[in-house]
């Protein structure tokens, strides 16, 4: 690990050890967080909530299944989050970046240096539906990903 990374992270679990988990991104998985820092750009966190419950109804809360899913098809469910082909655009370009580079699994993601995730996700500046050349994704939620911060109120599962 480089020595900023061990800096940040020492930093990190100081503080963490100190106030414990903020809990405040409510998910139930990594995955799911990713799905929140997607859906909730231009939109209110309630709208988001209400496509994320939705994708879970129907089961494709998971980016193996949005890389399956039908892009219109996919922009029905996720209607309440607003600019819903342009997410829907989003989701599907990372879920295909995802399965590509990782194989769908956070563990994967997690096996690469954040300062080398943050090569590609900087340029996007935190937008995820206007970067044609960039998993859309923004830096926040890779950032929790690969701080381990603690992602669910309920069962103080970790990312």
């Amino acid at each position: 690990m480089p020595s900023q990374t061990k800096q940040l992270m020492n930093i990190y679990t100081l503080l963490y050890n100190a106030f414990g988990s903020r809990n405040w991104w409510p998910a139930d998985t990594a995955e799911e967080v990713i799905f929140g820092a997607i859906l909730t750009q231009s939109t209110t966190w309630k709208n988001v909530e209400q496509a994320i419950s939705a994708l879970k109804e129907q089961k494709k809360l998971s980016f193996r299944a949005v890389a399956a899913l039908d892009e219109r098809r996919l922009a029905e469910i996720i209607r309440p989050a607003r600019f819903l082909n342009q997410k829907a655009r989003a989701l599907k370009a990372f879920a295909d970046y995802f399965g590509n580079h990782y194989r769908f699994r956070i563990k994967n993601m997690k096996k690469r240096e954040l300062w080398a995730l943050r090569e590609v996700l900087i340029p996007l500046k935190v937008s995820t539906c206007y970067a044609p050349k960039f998993p859309p994704v923004p830096v926040q939620s890779f950032h929790l990903i690969q701080s381990n911060v603690s992602t669910d109120r309920r069962s103080e599962a970790t990312v």
